[in-house]
């Protein structure tokens, strides 16, 4: 078992000192390493119309997301009794490094995603791209059902995902379905800080509820400062500029600006933040 992160004993909205922790530093250069290897293998799997980021680690978000699922399940393998090996799945998977970094600690994973280039790229890769001991699969979704049996995953991720679900709801009671009782549940998703992309204050409650109906925390909630907050534009490696394309732009009934010819403006960008839980099946 890997040694306490104070960083990551939490869940909530991310702080800038986080990234002073030494435990982030070590679990990153994990990462970090993992991903190094995977990507040298690119040239062996990957598709050439994938158009996610090939470096997600080195992310405004990812370099913390990561770490922190990869803490709390090695913290949780470590704790757990059962010799056999685990199941766990990866939802909206992509086709990223991730997947191997948890099967090399000895799980079997399951990379669960919509996108065809995925179910063709994820095959390819687990054949190149060492997971020993454990093993990385592929299969694909239909966007509303997990095609995992009821009550047969020993833990899921879901990394900066739900976000991009009209309705996440139902998503997260498929988790609840697919997890056994007492599964490890981690999960991070992108927080829209201006009201003019999800997940804004409505949606972010209603997600906050699905979970506090199925879930419970394994580790406590915890409140930052705004002004130590982890957004678009600070941390390690902030979000490259949006482009500035220029438009006649009109006011909502909420009082969002939207573009109406032209956009996204200068004036209106994406201002996001990162939320993460660690949270258990309700047994």
């Amino acid at each position: 078992m890997t040694g306490r992160v104070d960083a990551f004993e939490r869940c909530g909205l991310i702080s800038l000192d986080d990234f002073d922790d030494p435990g982030w530093k070590q679990t990153f250069a994990v990462a970090e390493a993992v991903q190094a290897d995977f990507l040298s293998h690119e040239r062996e799997f990957r598709s050439p119309d994938y158009f996610w980021a090939r470096d997600p680690l080195h992310g405004w978000s990812r370099c913390w997301e990561y770490p922190y699922a990869l803490y709390h399940f090695r913290r949780w393998l470590g704790e757990r009794a059962s010799p056999s090996q685990p199941t766990l799945v990866d939802l909206g998977s992509g086709v990223t490094f991730f997947p191997f970094a948890v099967a090399r600690e000895g799980c079997r994973v399951i990379c669960i995603d919509s996108d065809p280039v995925a179910e063709r790229d994820v095959p390819l890769a687990a054949q190149v791209v060492n997971a020993s001991p454990g093993r990385v699969e592929f299969r694909r979704t239909d966007g509303l059902h997990i095609p995992v049996d009821d009550a047969s995953a020993d833990g899921l991720f879901c990394i900066s995902v739900l976000e991009h679900i009209e309705d996440p709801i139902p998503v997260v009671a498929e988790v609840a379905r697919v997890l056994k009782p007492g599964g490890l549940f981690v999960v991070t998703l992108d927080v829209d800080l201006r009201g003019n992309v999800d997940i804004g204050p409505e949606k972010f409650a209603r997600v906050m509820g699905a979970f506090e109906e199925r879930f419970e925390r394994v580790v406590p909630e915890r409140v930052i400062h705004p002004r130590r907050m982890l957004d678009t534009v600070t941390g390690p490696y902030p979000r490259a500029k949006e482009r500035r394309v220029w438009g006649i732009m009109f006011r909502t009934s909420d009082g969002r600006m939207l573009p109406l010819i032209g956009g996204p403006t200068v004036d209106e960008p994406t201002h996001l933040a990162v939320y993460g839980a660690a949270m258990t099946r309700r047994l």
